[in-house]
């Protein structure tokens, strides 16, 4: 699926117009969490679009990059369910062993959680799994494109 973006509110929009497809992947995914692949240059509107996400999971924290951090947890309500939103960001680990295990070792503490997984800088993995999303922003000369790919059942 390919979507033409003109600034941050259609990128915005386009994460929340996400979370309803990734609910639903939520609710029969068993122990598996969605996880979602962002890839894209510096300032493509990776976390932009995780920002857009959040709101269509009723989080209304502010969303900032985890770029330090590696990971951020958030936290929203829907039909008086919690729903987890897991933010990560390998940027900062370049060697994939660590990228992996980091990844590895985050996936794991959220099996059987309601929660769905965002990655930024995957590309540092050594390994993508099959069951992910991948989500690719390009920068243009009059916005964004992004390539959306759901994951093969």
């Amino acid at each position: 699926m390919e979507h033409w973006l003109k600034n941050i509110y259609a990128t915005h929009c386009l994460g929340i117009e996400l979370a309803q497809p990734l609910l639903t992947a939520l609710t029969v995914a068993n122990d598996i969490p969605p996880t979602v692949f962002l890839s894209g240059n510096l300032g493509a509107g990776k976390t932009c679009l995780v920002q857009g996400l959040a709101r269509g999971l009723n989080i209304f924290e502010s969303v900032t990059s985890p770029t330090f951090t590696l990971s951020q947890w958030y936290t929203g309500r829907i039909n008086n369910n919690i729903i987890q939103l897991k933010h990560i960001d390998l940027y900062r680990l370049e060697n994939s062993n660590m990228a992996d295990e980091f990844f590895a070792e985050e996936n794991y503490e959220v099996i059987g959680s309601n929660t769905i997984i965002v990655v930024e800088w995957p590309e540092r993995l050594s390994i993508i799994p099959k069951y992910c999303w991948s989500v690719q922003l390009y920068i243009e000369e009059k916005g964004r494109r992004v390539s959306i790919k759901a994951p093969k059942q």
